[in-house]
């Protein structure tokens, strides 16, 4: 889902990265894309969302991908968070 989320959301030309690390007794897990500056990223998270760019059916979708990512790591008793820092949005997973 993030990866699928970050291909249909990265411009031609942009950059994706994926990164899984171990902290401590954690499994992190970041995805990181190039997107326009988003002022509250937790809100890509609410159902039915979408940054003001990304409004659009032209990227497909329908804002539901990253509540359902939620969904998934809340069952794992993880924890997922955004952040949106300059022209990037990253995506973490706490597992």
């Amino acid at each position: 889902v993030l990866m699928d989320n970050a291909v249909k959301y990265t411009e031609e030309g942009g950059t994706i990265t994926a990164e899984l690390t171990r902290l401590d007794k954690n499994i992190v897990m970041k995805v990181k894309n190039t997107f326009p500056k988003t002022e509250n990223p937790e809100k890509l998270f609410d159902r039915f969302y979408r940054a003001d760019d990304a409004r659009t059916q032209k990227n497909g979708g329908y804002g539901i991908g990253l509540s359902v990512a939620q969904a998934i790591v809340q069952i794992h008793k993880g924890t997922i968070t955004a952040q949106s820092i300059d022209n990037e949005l990253s995506i973490i997973v706490r597992l």
